[in-house]
């Protein structure tokens, strides 16, 4: 009788759990986590479409004059005081989530003391003072629940891809540059490439994991237009990402064990290999030209600027567009002076911030990635949190490929740098203590799963 009765209150006890597992599928709309992701979702629009969408030109004169975008910034600045109370409430543990990336703790605390050295502190400074405020509202993005989290990445994707579409109709004088190649509202060919990119990723995954044929539609729409913006690079990267999301799929289903990461190892080599066996001939179809459109003349100048200062490097984005002080206008042949970055993400970090900033910020990727393949845990990890981790994982992958050949790190105002951090705290937060781990164990073991409307810090 007393074994009939234990095991009746087990299985009522057990289907408690599943009820509530059944009522938290779907998140409350909380004031807020509705307050959060309107912020989130104005934010992210601030960065991605600036202050004068459909611009006429590029707005180079103004980087190399190291004038800044006041509205802007005093928008962003707005942001944040209105973020203030969601940063101090406890559902935030801003500083424990922060310090859950050391690495990047330290690349900050770098940059604030390469001021020390920079020819043009002033202008360093600004820049700075504005990348740490950007920085301080992604964390903002783990105090969202993880379905609501990507259902702000895929409104704010789809509203800026739709108006980009409209955009060839409406004002096809500005949404096409000089040689008719799809810009939309953003300020140059590159930019649309990328951002087109990185939506049709995170609509196709997703829609793949929902089994929505809209989703799925839309992002082969968005792909479409990355490859009509002539962006060779970010196309490429684009198809190069999508085995690697594949495998990131099925990783956070099953966990990331030595199969499933020998076979990440052998997509990585796969891909490789045609670049070995096919070198310069493929260089040459990909980019038109053996100097990867000039890239190579860029990379040869800045990393000869950089062995200068191999250790400090000249100051935190102290090197472009920083007015007549800039070695770039002073040094560079005429071709490199039109430019305002390296287009390459690790060089320009090296030159501005010395090979400890590099390390640092190597340091920062490489340990998110770690912490996302080796300290992940599916049990107990609900779907909504696979969703968010599975588009961290593409956008911090896209990112860290594309930086090979553009120059997003550490650039506060860059959309795909933002994108990449708030990746970076995602993954830290879902992985974020061996506390987590074995709390997360805990409620396996008693047949329960972590909450999806509890944030992205399951079981705290």
């Amino acid at each position: 009788m007393a074994a009939r009765n234990a095991k009746a209150d087990v299985e009522a006890s057990r289907g408690a759990v599943t009820n509530t597992h059944q009522r938290a599928v779907r998140p409350k709309r909380s004031p807020n986590d509705l307050y959060a992701a309107a912020i989130v979702s104005a934010f992210l629009l601030v960065i991605i479409i600036g202050t004068n969408p459909f611009m006429e030109g590029s707005g180079i004169a103004i980087e190399q004059s190291g004038e800044g975008d006041s509205l802007r910034q005093g928008i962003l600045l707005s942001l944040f005081l209105l973020s203030v109370p969601l940063f101090i409430a406890p559902k935030c543990r801003l500083l424990e989530i922060v310090s859950s990336s050391p690495a990047f703790v330290l690349l900050m605390s770098w940059s604030v003391a390469s001021l020390l050295w920079s020819d043009v502190a002033d202008i360093a400074a600004r820049r700075l003072l504005g990348t740490l405020l950007i920085a301080s509202l992604t964390v903002l993005t783990v105090t969202l629940p993880p379905r609501r989290l990507v259902s702000v990445l895929l409104a704010v994707t789809g509203t800026v891809m739709v108006v980009n579409y409209a955009g060839l109709y409406v004002v096809p004088d500005r949404a096409l540059d000089h040689e008719g190649l799809w810009e939309g509202l953003h300020t140059h060919k590159n930019v649309a490439g990328y951002f087109s990119a990185i939506s049709a990723l995170l609509w196709l995954f997703v829609g793949r994991s929902r089994r929505s044929r809209w989703l799925i539609a839309g992002g082969i729409a968005w792909a479409v237009f990355s490859w009509f913006t002539g962006s060779r690079t970010s196309f490429l990267i684009f198809l190069a990402t999508i085995p690697f999301g594949l495998a990131f799929s099925a990783g956070l289903k099953r966990g990331f064990d030595r199969q499933l990461l020998g076979v990440l190892l052998l997509v990585g080599a796969l891909g490789a290999l045609p670049l070995i066996i096919m070198g310069l001939s493929l260089v040459e179809t990909a980019f038109g030209d053996l100097t990867l459109t000039g890239r190579t003349e860029i990379w040869a100048f800045v990393w000869d600027a950089a062995l200068q200062a191999p250790l400090l490097g000249v100051g935190y984005s102290s090197f472009w567009a920083v007015g007549d002080s800039s070695v770039a206008l002073r040094q560079a042949s005429d071709f490199v002076a039109q430019y305002t970055e390296a287009h390459n993400g690790y060089l320009d970090v090296l030159v501005t911030l010395g090979f400890v900033g590099l390390f640092l910020t190597l340091a920062t990727l490489a340990g998110t990635c770690y912490r996302a393949l080796w300290c992940y845990r599916h049990k107990g990890t609900d779907d909504a949190t696979r969703e968010a981790l599975l588009c961290s994982l593409l956008l911090l992958t896209f990112g860290i490929l594309h930086n090979g050949f553009e120059s997003t790190l550490w650039q506060g105002l860059s959309p795909l740098w933002t994108l990449m951090l708030m990746s970076i705290w995602v993954i830290s937060s879902a992985t974020s203590s061996n506390r987590n781990y074995k709390y997360v164990r805990n409620l396996t073991r008693q047949g329960e799963t972590c909450r999806p409307n509890a944030s992205l810090q399951c079981g705290r």
